[in-house]
């Protein structure tokens, strides 16, 4: 159910991860407070996200360079800053894209798990999954950014 495919090379993703930490606070939004992420039992997890609105122009250029190529365009970019004990719970994305592509920049043991399983993160791959496939972040032991590219989403 999940697809998985290299998109860039570590050494890129590491490249936007650096460039990421140097994003002030400010650009983050608590998503437990704003645009809650609820689980499929009412649970609301703890991250911090950008919208492309408000990406400084350099990095949501980048980004679109390297956004994987569909059949509908993208419509939003989302990076998701996860620090320790950060999570979301398991839930379905319900917000109105046809589907969306997630890549990550850090190698790590962690990733997104499912009821299939855990999908660990590799650094310039991505995850690619229909929006009604139940997915969930456990918390995190380090922190790590996820870059959320989100095709055909109607406002």
């Amino acid at each position: 159910m999940v697809d998985e495919f290299k998109l860039i090379e570590k050494e890129e993703a590491y490249s936007l991860r650096d460039r990421f930490d140097l994003l002030e606070d400010a650009y983050y939004v608590d998503r437990s407070i704003y645009s809650p992420n609820t689980g499929l039992n009412g649970e609301v997890g703890s991250y911090r996200s950008v919208t492309h609105s408000s990406l400084p122009l350099d990095i949501l250029k980048k980004l679109y360079e390297i956004a994987p190529k569909k059949d509908l365009p993208v419509t939003e970019i989302l990076i998701n800053k996860y620090e320790v004990g950060d999570w979301i719970p398991p839930h379905e994305d319900d917000a109105g894209p046809a589907y969306c592509v997630t890549l990550h920049l850090e190698d790590s043991e962690e990733g997104l798990s499912h009821r299939g399983g855990l999908s660990k993160n590799k650094a310039g791959w991505c995850k690619e999954f229909p929006m009604d496939f139940v997915h969930w972040v456990e918390p995190v032991t380090d922190p790590r950014y996820s870059v959320i590219f989100l095709y055909g989403r109607e406002f």
